[in-house]
């Protein structure tokens, strides 16, 4: 793998890491059924940002960033 994909695979490395303890936080906040909607409220906005930003990108740059990816692979963990 050349180095700049390395560097890429460490970022999303790093990433994942500093998500896992939101997720953790979210599931415990969820448990509570009076903060369940806004958990998932914030959680809405955070995706929709993320595969927005994916797709302008891909428009501005004539590619399709989601072209390739495997729903399968992504979810059959």
């Amino acid at each position: 793998m050349d180095e700049e994909l390395v560097h890429l695979a460490r970022e999303l490395e790093r990433i994942l890491a500093e998500l896992k303890p939101v997720v953790d936080r979210s599931v415990r906040l969820r448990a509570q059924e009076s903060r369940r909607d806004a958990v998932n409220i914030l959680w809405e906005k955070f995706l929709s940002s993320f595969l927005y930003y994916a797709r302008k990108k891909s428009q501005e740059k004539g590619q399709n960033f989601f072209h390739g990816l495997s729903l399968n692979r992504v979810f059959g963990r």
